[in-house]
């Protein structure tokens, strides 16, 4: 309810001093920041999975990047629901190492490598 959302920032007295839009696609959170910062000029951000913010400090520590989600339609359709529900655990799974992968950034080169090869064997045993 992005016009609702409006008129309830606007009815707050004292502003916050930033807002986070953690909720929708992000092309509808894309929307609603944008909204804020031109309509009501706050600072408002739509963090993706991953990002880390020091609320004291009032500073980004960790700015993550949009991992985007493919969907196999083909298997949706000629596979079933249960298909459905465990490909989309498969996507799931995904998301999550890519946001461990992030995690590890500035880790010892050797743990890394030895993480990338670890990765790649999975993919050679998978890759279809």
């Amino acid at each position: 309810d992005n016009e609702g959302l409006i008129k309830w920032v606007s009815a707050i007295e004292n502003k916050p001093a930033r807002v986070f839009v953690t909720h929708g696609e992000d092309s509808v959170c894309d929307i609603f920041k944008n909204r804020l910062i031109d309509e009501l000029h706050l600072k408002a951000t739509a963090p993706y999975s991953g990002t880390i913010f020091d609320l004291e400090k009032n500073v980004f520590i960790k700015e993550a990047h949009p991992v985007p989600i493919v969907k196999d339609t083909e298997s949706m359709t000629v596979m079933g629901a249960r298909a459905n529900t465990v490909f989309a655990r498969l996507l799931s799974a995904g998301q999550r190492l890519m946001t461990v992968i992030r995690h590890n950034e500035g880790g010892a080169n050797k743990d890394l490598a030895k993480f990338a090869d670890q990765i790649n064997a999975m993919c050679d045993k998978w890759d279809r």
